[in-house]
């Protein structure tokens, strides 16, 4: 189903869940599509602008440490090229060999028509990592990001179906995606779910419908719904947002942490000698123990906090950063400085003094006179001293509890 957005300005890099379907709200899509059906919906060309343009790709790609095989991998004709043909052998930034992409044979291969795959790049720009946080937030799950660039009537891979859900984002060119009836029932990343080519092929269904993606345009497929996909245009780019969520077998994962601090499940099953009957009751008492873990507030709890945190971490960097100021203030107003026998002293209020070096007293006169300061605001008005020498100085004040650090 196709619906028109009345989105007009790019996504902006806090952008929410709901700024990504509009018009669509998103009760609309949790109720009616998540999960059920695909959703296209068409939207203004300058949409995806600050993810991914020609010139943001370019400058990705001419990072070349940054790319390996596996990260940045051709496809044509539904075929993926192998590694050796083109890639050359080096080292990456931690002695270790690698295959990594060389830039004239990688182009070679695109103007012979492959599809460039750069995956897991929802890190590369905040452009992306907004659109992945967006989904994560909404979905409460994981997502990821790999982007295709297509040569005309050249196709990568074949119809197939996905073990997570995609929303696909267009930047450039134009493609057709082949949406498909069939609909595999809730399939998860797991060799009982991996099908081979021809296989997926052959059950897709022969009943399909056409979507023509231009730049703008969002397109939602939900896991295990078969489609495949054909630039019909050279120059064809598009992201697709995979997305994982937190299913049953993760509960069960979480379950299994709880498990082990009831003894019922570390000690060993009944003999065989003991006969069937015995294990079905021993079978019995572990379901009602785990039927009371499920149901107790403090597992609920545990699942809560583990779907909160089913998320990928995606913290970034905004420079310059101001330093954060480092201030002490003083522990009591009853220090003094006295001259006993011929010796400068610090004194507190019961006339318990610590001497004092002659090139301090000036320092340690300023410090007791103040309720507050700043480091910066010390070591600028005694810079003669040395910098490491004042910070060993204001380190003796706060270990004989004159300052502290606030």
């Amino acid at each position: 189903m196709s619906k028109k957005s009345k989105a007009a300005k790019p996504l902006s890099y806090d952008c929410s869940f709901a700024d990504i379907i509009s018009p669509i709200t998103e009760e609309e899509f949790f109720r009616d599509y998540f999960g059920k059906k695909h959703l296209h919906i068409p939207g203004a060309a300058n949409k995806y602008e600050k993810a991914m343009t020609w010139e943001i790709l370019s400058n990705l790609l001419n990072m070349h440490s940054i790319w390996s095989s596996s990260s940045l991998m051709l496809a044509v004709d539904r075929k993926v090229i192998p590694a050796n043909e083109y890639c050359r052998p080096g080292i990456d930034h931690s002695g270790n060999n690698v295959m990594q992409p060389d830039p004239n044979m990688v182009k070679q291969h695109i103007s012979n028509g492959a599809t460039l795959v750069c995956n897991d790049i929802d890190t590369l720009n905040p452009g992306l990592m907004g659109i992945c946080n967006a989904l994560e937030k909404a979905v409460n799950g994981k997502s990821q990001a790999n982007l295709y660039c297509s040569s005309k009537q050249r196709q990568a891979f074949g119809s197939h179906y996905d073990t997570h859900d995609v929303f696909a984002m267009h930047m450039e060119g134009e493609k057709v995606w082949r949406i498909f009836s069939k609909m595999e029932n809730l399939p998860i990343r797991h060799p009982d779910y991996i099908k081979p080519d021809e296989r997926q092929q052959k059950e897709r269904g022969d009943s399909y419908i056409e979507i023509t993606m231009k730049p703008g345009d969002f397109l939602y497929v939900p896991r295990g719904l078969y489609h495949d996909a054909l630039s019909s245009s050279d120059g064809c780019i598009h992201i697709a947002f995979g997305l994982t969520g937190y299913i049953g077998l993760d509960v069960i994962e979480t379950l299994g942490s709880a498990m082990i601090h009831d003894p019922l499940f570390r000690i060993n099953a009944p003999r065989l000698s003991e006969g069937r009957d015995a294990l079905k009751a021993h079978l019995s008492e572990m379901a009602d123990h785990i039927n009371k873990m499920l149901h107790s507030e403090k597992f609920v709890d545990a699942t809560y906090q583990r779907i909160q945190d089913f998320h990928y971490e995606r913290s970034s960097y905004e420079l310059p950063l101001k330093p954060k100021k480092i201030r002490f203030k003083t522990t009591s107003a009853d220090f003094s400085i006295t001259m006993a026998q011929g010796k400068v002293a610090l004194v507190n209020k019961q006339n318990q003094g610590v001497p004092i070096p002659p090139n301090l007293v000036d320092q340690i006169k300023w410090v007791i006179s103040k309720n507050e300061f700043d480091r910066n605001e010390f070591t600028e008005i005694f810079a003669e001293s040395g910098i490491d020498a004042l910070d060993q100085t204001l380190q003796n004040l706060q270990n004989m509890r004159v300052i502290q650090q606030v």
